[in-house]
């Protein structure tokens, strides 16, 4: 009797540690799973890319997990979240209360409008109310105004700020309303002054971005092939372009002189094709901003 009561404590005892061993595992199990499936299958739950031991943990994305859908097997389920995370990155790209209800999800219903309510602004999302309590609006038209137009201003990715893009085809992309100046992207030529500024306003014949690029490039290699004479005579006598269609000019100012491409300066200080016996002599200044004309 007592050889029994032992070995039954014994096997008391093991199950005990066994199944508390166990319980301490599963945490570090669910982290453990590297992919939804894996999570799904192990009784956890996946939300935000990553594996957790239950949706109670996170409040403020999308959490998912066996418990609500019995009759799904785990890749069910998973395909489910995928196709609602590529909705939810679908609605955040739209911009505006009308492009946001226009655009359509996987499941053919459109994407929707809120007002956060603390901050009064406007944004896109996959609909129902979201995790901030912050509902879908009713219609874009009981916003006011008429279509289209946007009465909530919604806060612009940070790719829109047009000193962020640092080429002249991204700085012109689309209907952009940025400047390219001096190699850089501006929001408008007010802010350069001593630079040849080109925007999509600049050119009245509605050239694409890239079009506007190819005439910036042109314009820089002209103003390399200028800037590179020393003299008034050997500025007029190189040609801006490889198609030899028009010369340099030559600027001067009292003893300075340079070579440019042409037309008046942001002083007023105009280049002549011709040179005469003092502007044949006169060199070149070296280092000037007039050697930007």
């Amino acid at each position: 009797m007592t050889n029994f009561n032992a070995m039954s404590l014994i096997l008391a005892i093991g199950v005990g540690v066994s199944g508390l061993a166990s319980a301490e595992s599963e945490p570090f199990f669910c982290r453990q799973a590297t992919d939804c499936g894996e999570c799904i299958q192990n009784g956890c739950s996946w939300a935000a890319e990553q594996c957790i031991n239950s949706c109670a943990e996170i409040a403020d994305v999308k959490c998912y997990n066996l418990e609500p859908f019995p009759r799904m097997s785990s890749r069910q389920l998973c395909a489910m979240a995928e196709m609602e995370k590529l909705d939810d990155e679908l609605c955040s790209l739209q911009e505006g209360c009308f492009t946001c209800t226009s655009a359509i999800k996987s499941n053919g219903e459109s994407c929707a409008w809120y007002i956060d309510e603390s901050t009064k602004m406007g944004y896109c999302g996959s609909g129902f109310c979201d995790a901030l309590g912050n509902c879908p609006v009713d219609s874009c038209s009981s916003l006011g105004g008429g279509a289209g137009e946007l009465p909530i201003p919604v806060p612009l990715p940070v790719d829109y700020n047009c000193q962020s893009r640092t080429s002249c085809s991204s700085c012109m992309a689309g209907e952009s309303t940025c400047a390219w100046a001096g190699g850089r992207c501006l929001d408008s030529c007010m802010q350069i002054a001593d630079a040849p500024c080109y925007t999509h306003d600049t050119f009245q014949n509605n050239l694409s971005g890239d079009e506007i690029c190819q005439v910036v490039e042109g314009a820089n290699t002209s103003q390399e092939r200028c800037q590179a004479a020393n003299s008034c005579q050997q500025c007029t006598n190189t040609m801006k372009t490889a198609n030899g269609v028009e010369t340099c000019s030559w600027y001067t100012d009292g003893a300075i002189g340079w070579c440019g491409k042409g037309g008046c300066d942001m002083n007023g200080i105009c280049g002549s094709s011709t040179c005469s016996a003092v502007q044949g002599q006169t060199t070149k200044h070296h280092g000037s901003v007039r050697g930007s004309n």
